[in-house]
């Protein structure tokens, strides 16, 4: 029997934190990757996925976050039962709790907040969100709603966030875990706009088209029974990877503009990249006293 291992892809204020936080309560750390905060990751020292030994990697059985994507399947988990899972959350509600958590943010980063530039320059952002990560998976669709309706065709479970009891329970079937079901709602943003600029709802509106159309299409899709999900899990993996032609240099293109952007973000690109040239030094050290005693 493969290794198992759920790789749940974490659309920004879809209630993934919350889910992160009750499954990791049962599952050691070592046996989890996640990359929803790049940042974090810097800041505690995570190493991200392609730092990771062949014998970490093995070990995972939680992988999780914004920044996961289709080469990582192929990459790492080729031979894995992969339970491919994400939840969605109607649009505009998450979109608005996007700018909210974006503004609480700007301010505690002492940056200006420009929400009609946000709302202009974010269309459809669920569709493109999932197209970035899973382009092959994306196939040729003529919408771009069409195109992420192909990639989570392909997941095994997409769930709304008014269904998240289920995703909860098959998670612990899929993993063999028992989890406590009282979900303590983390990074959550209650959308408050007294002092941001009144918010055009139908700009947004029209901005969220093909997002609408994606959320409303699952929405009305009736879920398989969780236990046809694991049964047919194995299966779906090796056809689901198969079509994915490997390409390391796509996943590190993908992974470091995504951890230039939070660094840059955080203002930590300077210390970071300082700490990268440290331990590229001290292991040129190692190297020159090696070759030394040989």
């Amino acid at each position: 029997m493969p290794d198992k291992t759920l790789f749940f892809l974490h659309i920004p204020k879809c209630a993934g934190t919350s889910l992160l936080s009750l499954l990791e309560r049962d599952i050691p750390l070592t046996r989890t990757y996640k990359n929803t905060s790049i940042f974090e990751n810097f800041r505690y020292g995570r190493e991200e996925i392609y730092n990771l030994s062949e014998t970490a990697i093995k070990e995972l059985i939680l992988v999780w976050g914004h920044h996961l994507h289709e080469q990582m399947l192929k990459i790492y988990f080729p031979s894995n039962a992969v339970l491919l899972s994400t939840i969605l959350r109607e649009p505009v509600e998450r979109f608005l709790s996007h700018i909210n958590y974006d503004f609480q943010t700007s301010i505690k980063r002492g940056v200006n907040f420009d929400v009609e530039k946000v709302i202009s320059e974010s269309p459809n952002p669920m569709c493109n969100f999932l197209i970035e990560r899973f382009p092959t998976l994306a196939g040729s669709g003529s919408t771009l709603a069409q195109k992420a309706i192909n990639i989570l065709e392909e997941f095994d479970s997409v769930q709304t966030l008014n269904n998240i009891d289920r995703s909860i329970e098959l998670f612990q079937k899929f993993l063999d875990i028992k989890v406590d079901l009282n979900i303590d709602r983390k990074n959550e943003s209650d959308v408050n706009f007294e002092n941001i600029k009144i918010i055009n709802i139908e700009k947004i509106k029209e901005n969220l088209k093909e997002d609408i159309f994606l959320y409303e299409f699952f929405e009305r899709k009736e879920s398989s029974k969780i236990e046809d999900v694991i049964l047919s899990n194995e299966e779906k993996s090796i056809k689901r990877v198969s079509k994915i032609t490997e390409n390391i240099g796509d996943l590190r293109a993908f992974l470091i503009q995504k951890v230039k952007l939070e660094y840059v973000a955080w203002a930590v690109l300077e210390k970071a990249i300082e700490q990268k040239l440290s331990l590229i030094s001290s292991i040129a050290d190692e190297v020159r006293i090696l070759n030394a005693l040989t």
